[in-house]
């Protein structure tokens, strides 16, 4: 039944009932824990609860009540529920809304998260968003310039890191179930088929490796009707081959176009002048038969004496006007004061030191002797190795 307090009291009047007491504290009627037996005076802002049987009180020193918050393990709350410590739940939990977010050692049976849902590292920087059905977002989720990658772990090994551009594999394998594709291009793309794998570029297939089986020779096969590259490409070079330890066995070889490592030749020119010393001048000029690059060069003379050549460059619409020494800087061929040879020391040195070294089809390279002495014959040849 209802207890009919006194109406208009004063500050500090008292009011007893069923062996329970009051006091007015000028705003409410007030419990007095000091005329209970049993009863502690709680804090403000604890919650009360039985502390043993009957009618023993208490007030909770982990659970508080802040008006409009309650906080478990904290006085003062600063979300509507704030728990200061683990959450262990058997069940799912449900979050949602734009500032959810989770922190500390929470374990859980099942998240179930929201679309647009973010999960952020200590120090606030979101490396986990839900972004729809079926679709999650790892690492820079909002576009802060912020470093991250997913490491990958098993029993303590490390599978494969996940940076901004590349996957790092540690000891492992990559397992494709599907097609590659390029970001950009969907018709660019390694297609895993039944008994091969295609190459495709732009909707044509470029290389097929196929696997015919066992019982069928040759047990597997490359067919590159477009062409085969294979090496690093470094200062407009290609370095790097084609490499069979067991060599190559085959009833037939179709290469449909060239073989670069094979086709290479020499061209150059041969200048004489009987018994007197050469002169400086133009000797010549040759029309390069394809698309080449410059390998190597050799000088050599029977006398004994120096030279030095300049090659001059032209396309066929610029000819005959030339550029001079246009296609060497540092390096230019020649022999030195009183020797009778002397050639490139490798392809690099070519790459390095001469401003041109690849040709087209059809352009024009010119010989000058820019100094001589002594010699009265000399031989200038130059390798050129086919890339296109």
């Amino acid at each position: 039944m209802p207890i009919n307090f006194p109406s208009s009291p004063s500050t500090n009047d008292k009011y007893t009932y069923s062996d329970k007491s009051w006091t007015w504290n000028g705003a409410a009627w007030e419990r007095s824990a000091v005329t209970e037996t049993g009863n502690t005076e709680g804090n403000t802002g604890e919650v009360a609860y039985y502390s043993g049987k009957g009618s023993i009180i208490a007030g909770a020193t982990a659970f508080f009540y802040d008006g409009d918050k309650v906080g478990i393990g904290t006085s003062g709350p600063t979300q509507v529920l704030d728990v200061r410590g683990g959450i262990t739940a058997s069940g799912g939990l449900y979050v949602g809304g734009s500032n959810s977010k989770f922190a500390g050692g929470a374990t859980f049976d099942h998240i179930s998260l929201e679309t647009d849902s973010i999960i952020t590292d200590g120090g606030s920087n979101p490396i986990f968003k839900i972004a729809g059905d079926r679709w999650v977002i790892f690492g820079d989720t909002n576009d802060s310039g912020n470093s991250t990658k997913l490491s990958l772990k098993d029993g303590g090994a490390g599978i494969a890191t996940l940076t901004a551009n590349s996957i790092v594999l540690e000891s492992q394998t990559i397992k494709v179930l599907d097609d590659i594709e390029h970001s950009g291009d969907t018709n660019t793309k390694i297609n895993f088929v039944t008994d091969r794998i295609d190459f495709i570029a732009g909707g044509v297939t470029g290389a097929r490796i196929a696997h015919l089986g066992a019982d069928r020779m040759p047990p597997c096969m490359l067919e590159a009707p477009f062409g085969l590259t294979c090496g690093i490409e470094s200062s407009g070079r290609i370095y790097g081959n084609i490499y069979t330890p067991a060599g190559v066995t085959c009833d037939s070889l179709a290469v449909g176009g060239y073989w670069a490592g094979q086709h290479e030749e020499i061209i150059g020119i041969n200048v004489d002048n009987g018994t007197s010393v050469l002169t400086t001048g133009v000797k010549g000029h040759r029309t390069i038969p394809y698309n080449c690059e410059i390998v190597d060069w050799r000088v050599t003379s029977t006398d004994s004496g120096a030279i030095e050549w300049g090659i001059n460059y032209a396309t066929y619409a610029n000819f005959p006007t030339f550029t001079a020494n246009a296609i060497h800087t540092a390096e230019s061929p020649g022999i030195a004061a009183s020797g009778s040879k002397d050639e490139s020391n490798s392809e690099s040195d070519i790459a390095i030191r001469w401003t041109k070294y690849q040709f087209d089809a059809g352009d024009i390279i010119q010989f000058e002797i820019d100094s001589v002495t002594t010699l009265t014959n000399c031989n200038l040849a130059i390798k050129i190795r086919r890339n296109g």
